[in-house]
């Protein structure tokens, strides 16, 4: 696990919890950082901060589509949106809830 991927969970896990977006973007390190996890001295630790990153990228693109602002009503137009990052989240867990083990 690179420590580059390990600030940038924790950096993105503070934006969420301070409303700011997150500093650090998608980029090729994040987009691909699953090649990380195919090598055989890959830890169960580092399959749960790469399970993280995986998490951030859909929640940062949540935060893009809707913003900060939590009282700001969804339009009824935005309602696929909601659909489409609620099917990438269930995805997110049948891929790396039975990697992970027991919590």
């Amino acid at each position: 696990m690179s420590l580059a991927n390990a600030f940038q969970t924790l950096e993105h896990h503070f934006s969420i919890a301070y409303g700011r977006p997150p500093m650090i973007h998608e980029d090729a390190s994040v987009i691909q950082h699953n090649i990380f996890t195919q090598t055989p001295s890959t830890s169960q630790g580092d399959l749960r901060l790469h399970s993280q990153v995986d998490l951030f990228i859909i929640l940062t693109r949540i935060y893009f589509a809707f913003g900060p602002d939590v009282d700001l009503e969804v339009p009824e137009s935005d309602f696929p949106k909601i659909d489409q990052f609620d099917l990438d989240l269930g995805d997110w867990k049948s891929a790396w809830l039975p990697r992970l083990g027991e919590w």
